[in-house]
C-alpha cells in the first residue's frame, strides 16, 4: 500500500549524502531539495533520538513507531506528533492528518507523475511522508 507515496527523487541514503541520520542538517537538506517547508514533512521511525529528536528539531512532524526491540526503554527529548505501535497503523493516521495525500496516491498509477504526496523509505525501514506541490 506504500509503493504509490515512492519517488525515486525523495530517497536518501545517509552514508552517500555523508549526514547521519541523528544529524538535524539531514532533515534540513531534504526540505531543501524537495522545496517543502519542514513542518509539512512527517518522519516516521522507531528510534527516539534520531527519529523523533533530529527532525523534530529540524521542522519536521514526527512519527515513532513503539514495537518494541532495543528502544523500547529509549524516551525521545522531544514529543513526537504521533505515536504508533505497527507501521500498518500510518495508513489510517495519513488518512484523517494527510488525506489529499491519500486520495492522489489512491486515484494516481504507481510511477506517475502527478503527485500530492511522496514516501521516502530508507534501509533502516524509516519513512518519511512529503506533501508535494502541484
Amino acid at each position: 500500500k506504500i509503493l504509490p507515496f515512492i519517488s525515486s527523487r525523495a530517497i536518501y541514503i545517509t552514508d552517500q549524502i555523508g549526514i547521519a541520520k541523528a544529524n538535524p542538517k539531514i532533515y534540513e537538506r531534504i526540505a531543501a531539495d524537495l522545496e517543502i517547508a519542514p513542518e509539512s514533512l512527517l518522519m516516521v521511525g522507531d528510534n527516539p533520538r534520531s527519529d523523533v529528536d533530529s527532525p523534530s528539531q529540524a521542522g519536521w512532524k514526527t512519527c515513532l513507531c513503539r514495537r518494541g526491540g532495543k528502544y523500547a526503554e529509549v524516551e525521545p527529548e522531544f514529543d513526537p506528533t504521533y505515536e504508533v505501535r505497527h507501521l500498518w497503523e500510518l495508513e489510517d493516521l495519513l488518512r484523517q492528518d494527510y488525506p489529499d495525500i491519500i486520495t492522489a496516491a489512491a486515484t494516481t498509477p504507481a510511477g506517475g507523475t502527478r503527485r500530492m504526496g511522496e514516501t521516502t523509505r530508507r534501509r533502516t525501514g524509516s519513512v518519511r511522508v512529503a506533501p508535494t506541490q502541484e
